[in-house]
């Protein structure tokens, strides 16, 4: 479970150096002290054991994220700091559920099916943004809305099969 842990301390100090780097780059100086501030949070408040120090970081980090967008700079730098810190949220939380548990059987079996499928998740994310960000389709309402529709049942199915496997 150990590796889990620095797997999250590292997912999230890397989303909170490359929001900083994006933010400074963009000339938002308070912004990127505000992300590397988020991260210090967050690993401080892990080591304490506040699970909702993990919580107000994640939301930060991706605010900020956000900010980057909003003040045009490059969308990739803010579209992996979101994944690499949900990656880093989720593996923080499960390894603090799991660690809860006084015995834990099969954990090396447990852990790569959790980082199997957190890694297949982010994987689709990462290719469905990216796409988003390089397509521009031009649709009419009832398209958009049929577009939603298949959206939703695609996740619904696809985390069905997740689940199953």
């Amino acid at each position: 479970m150990k590796a889990v842990r620095w797997g999250a301390y590292s997912c999230v100090g890397l989303a909170a150096l490359l929001t900083a780097v994006t933010l400074l780059r963009a000339g938002a100086l308070p912004g990127a002290v505000a992300a590397l501030a988020a991260g210090v949070w967050w690993g401080v408040g892990y080591w304490r054991g506040w699970r909702w120090a993990g919580d107000v970081a994640f939301a930060a980090l991706v605010l900020l994220a956000g900010l980057g967008v909003f003040l045009d700079a490059p969308p990739l730098g803010s579209l992996v700091t979101v994944l690499l810190v949900l990656a880093g949220w989720d593996l923080g939380r499960w390894s603090a559920q799991v660690g809860e548990s006084p015995r834990v059987e099969g954990e090396l079996d447990l852990v790569r099916r959790h980082v199997q499928r957190l890694g297949g998740g982010l994987l689709l994310g990462g290719i469905l943004s990216g796409l988003a960000l390089n397509l521009q389709i031009d649709l009419q309402f009832g398209g958009a809305l049929l577009l939603g529709l298949l959206m939703i049942l695609t996740s619904r199915w696809l985390l069905g099969v997740l689940r199953e496997g």
